[in-house]
């Protein structure tokens, strides 16, 4: 029992001094790069098989979107999220676009 109170101790101090570096806060540059920027000829393929789903028949789905805030903390609530295969979009404030969309 005392081996163990031993050890908790000792893992104890090597954690608050080995995540020292862990808390050091760094900026992280993201360059978000679209779809059709990385493989042109795929995203060609892709929007000539999006056309012909759409043209064709299918159910058709309709979704809602709260695009409120200036903003976004995460890919969520971008629109570029929604998925590709939606027929219509309803937004909340469809005047307020973020930089983002």
């Amino acid at each position: 029992m005392k081996k163990i109170g031993i050890y908790l101790s000792f893992a104890a101090l090597l954690l608050t001094v080995g995540c020292s570096d862990w808390t050091q806060m760094e900026p992280v540059d993201q360059q978000p790069v679209r779809p059709s920027e990385q493989n042109p000829e795929l995203w060609a393929q892709y929007t000539a098989a999006l056309r012909a789903y759409k043209a064709g028949s299918h159910t058709l789905v309709v979704a809602s979107f709260e695009n409120g805030s200036t903003n976004p903390t995460s890919e969520k609530d971008c629109l570029r999220s929604l998925p590709d295969s939606l027929d219509a979009v309803s937004l909340t404030n469809a005047d307020n676009f973020s930089a983002y969309d």
